[in-house]
């Protein structure tokens, strides 16, 4: 997928007519022609949401506007500057990228002059430059998510393997609940100290789900034995589906076995994924508030 600052002619011409243009429709419009897989085109950034090809075309049009090439026509339409025609007429289909902007637009050059002080004011480390340039600011406060959740993935694992088996077996079923799969519970202690238990997933219990956890060190796995013995247990107590849960992970033979059958395997990595997802052991403590311009209260002043 082309970064946002590879995306500045395909973008510029867009405009190029000399018309003004709504940027949302811009957006789609140079996303659609970049030719990109289904899978890539409907992307999205996941901790925002927002489509993550068309964001990078909305930060081209920022960089372009800055530079002086577009401007704005009114609230949300931009449309082509002289100097933007005359960029195209000379480029023609070649190109340019964010040194060309820096060489050629003082405007351009004094904003991220501005910008590389701020970095350095909030002491940015040298080796994180080139992201911090090629991404767009969504994406790097996705990615910043992403090393925060796998380390608190990280503690997370290291609590559950530590704390005792009744303690476990209250995570397990309170992370059951959390994701819908029942109300009322059946535990018993397993001999290597995971949980059995019987899942009710409606109040008269007409259908069950049984549910295994084992809670092994991470270079433990869980054998194609123990897949053997739970789907064992499935057809003994007459349950249809079953959930296995590790904080380790599965041998390649025990994901085989349960992968035509009605189980679902969840290792260390996907549980403490869960208990993220659904609030389980962890809480927030801090809340970042990212704003936009709003379009409602300044439309409503041309009214």
């Amino acid at each position: 997928m082309p970064k946002w600052n590879d995306l500045f002619l395909p973008t510029l011409k867009a405009y190029g007519d000399g018309k003004p243009h709504n940027n949302r429709l811009v957006k789609v419009e140079v996303a659609d022609g970049l030719n990109l897989s289904d899978e890539l085109r409907h992307e999205k950034n996941a901790k925002i949401g927002d489509n993550k090809i068309e964001n990078r075309v909305g930060w081209a049009i920022s960089a372009l506007k800055t530079a002086g090439l577009l401007r704005q026509y009114e609230l949300g339409s931009n449309i082509i500057t002289e100097l933007g025609v005359d960029l195209l007429a000379t480029r023609g289909g070649k190109n340019f990228d964010e040194k060309y902007l820096l060489e050629n637009y003082p405007p351009y050059k004094e904003n991220y002059e501005r910008n590389i002080r701020n970095y350095k004011n909030k002491k940015i480390k040298s080796g994180e430059e080139q992201q911090l340039k090629n991404s767009t600011p969504e994406e790097l406060i996705e990615n910043a998510f992403n090393r925060l959740d796998a380390k608190l993935q990280t503690e997370l694992l290291k609590q559950l393997c530590d704390m005792s088996p009744y303690d476990f077996e209250t995570v397990v079923a309170d992370l059951l609940k959390a994701m819908g799969y029942g109300e009322s519970f059946t535990t018993k202690k397993s001999n290597d100290g995971g949980v059995d238990a019987i899942v009710n997933e409606d109040a008269l219990g007409l259908s069950k789900i049984y549910a295994q956890a084992k809670r092994y060190a991470h270079n433990n796995l869980v054998q194609q034995k123990a897949i053997q013995d739970f789907l064992g247990s499935l057809v003994a107590n007459d349950i249809s589906k079953g959930i296995f849960i590790t904080t380790s992970d599965f041998s390649k033979n025990a994901e085989s076995l349960a992968k035509n059958k009605s189980v679902i395997l969840i290792n260390g990595d996907e549980l403490t994924r869960l208990m993220i997802e659904y609030n389980i052991g962890v809480s927030g403590y801090k809340t970042y508030q990212v704003k936009r311009i709003d379009s409602d209260y300044f439309a409503s002043m041309e009214s």
